[in-house]
């Protein structure tokens, strides 16, 4: 890490830390020397006090790093505060200085993650389907031997062969549950021995062996026990543990889609810009219990005492999965969200 990174990383944790006087002096430095540092000037923005020299520090930002939305969306509040009149934006974010990630703004590498994203799910579906396969199709135990008729095959498992019969050949005949030849329904199969059969046990001739199918399908068996507990109640549940929620969810249409909203009471200033980080980083924690037809996800910040909201942050769906899985940066991670009317 190069001495101006080092110097940079200081005056974030500074800021953070809310000492934002210290964090001035190492930035002013910085800028001495480079006035292009679109990193310095993105972080300078958050150590002012000073709405017009916050409007300064991000027009810098802007012209350095003109596909920064973040920072333009950040000018446009800053200008309202000062007063000064700014260009009309079609940009619907309302972003505030005490909501806004400290991070400083790099360029934006090509975005693959989605590609990605096709690729662990369709592995994932490819797993599960193999291992229905061989779950259907493994044998109980024993050994397996196969008789063909002409009316069709079964097999026979688990042969003790000191105690098997000689066989011949048995028949399978197949009863449909209805006379109706539109539906397909599940059958039960006659099996019918025309001497003893070899399974293990003597029978005698001519002998009908009738074979019901289960109610639940296998498959649907299987899944049933392999699917976790993926609902809003189980996602809500388990964020509750650990995070200050009303113990109640909202569903609204954002530009992300359908996005699902938890309320956290906290109280605005410190306690809630400490919030903000930790919030969201449980919605990436118990994002695999979210359902899969949300788009996106938030936090409505709610001045409990008040009954006020401060403010919402949401975040793509996928953005949080990614982070989950540890495919994506905590920078990229913090630059996904944002904060919208709703």
């Amino acid at each position: 890490m190069s001495e101006n990174q080092q110097a940079l990383e200081q005056a974030y944790q500074l800021i953070e830390a809310g000492q934002l006087g210290k964090a001035r002096g190492i930035l002013e430095g910085i800028l001495t020397q480079n006035q292009n540092s679109a990193d310095a000037w993105w972080l300078y923005a958050h150590a002012i006090e000073d709405s017009s020299q916050a409007v300064t520090a991000l027009e810098n930002v802007v012209r350095l790093d003109p596909d920064n939305t973040q920072a333009k969306a950040l000018l446009q509040t800053a200008r309202q505060q000062a007063g000064v009149a700014s260009p009309s934006s079609d940009d619907d974010f309302d972003l505030d200085f005490d909501d806004e990630t400290l991070a400083p703004a790099t360029s934006e590498e090509p975005d693959d993650t989605r590609w990605r994203s096709f690729v662990i799910f369709g592995a994932i579906i490819g797993l599960v389907a193999l291992g229905l396969i061989i779950l259907i199709a493994s044998p109980r135990g024993g050994t397996d031997q196969s008789a063909t008729t002409a009316t069709g095959t079964f097999i026979s498992q688990s042969v003790d062969q000191s105690d098997a019969q000689t066989a011949t050949a048995m028949s399978i005949s197949v009863i449909p549950n209805s006379t109706s030849t539109d539906t397909p329904t599940q059958s039960g199969i006659i099996l019918t021995a025309t001497t003893q059969a070899n399974i293990g046990i003597p029978t005698a001739s001519n002998t009908d062996v009738i074979i019901m199918p289960s109610e639940t399908p296998i498959t649907e068996q299987i899944l049933a026990t392999a699917t976790p507990n993926v609902s809003v109640d189980a996602f809500l549940q388990a964020l509750s543990r650990e995070y200050p929620t009303n113990g109640t969810t909202q569903t609204v249409d954002t530009t992300l889609g359908t996005t699902l909203l938890v309320p956290m009471c906290t109280q605005r200033g410190t306690e809630h810009n400490q919030l903000i980080p930790h919030a969201m980083t449980g919605l990436s924690n118990h994002i695999t219990l979210l359902p899969p037809d949300y788009m996106g996800i938030g936090v409505r910040f709610l001045d409990c005492a008040n009954n006020e909201t401060i403010n919402v942050m949401i975040m793509p769906s996928l953005s949080a999965l990614e982070y989950h899985n540890a495919d994506l940066s905590e920078q990229d991670f913090r630059r996904s969200w944002r904060v919208v009317d709703a």
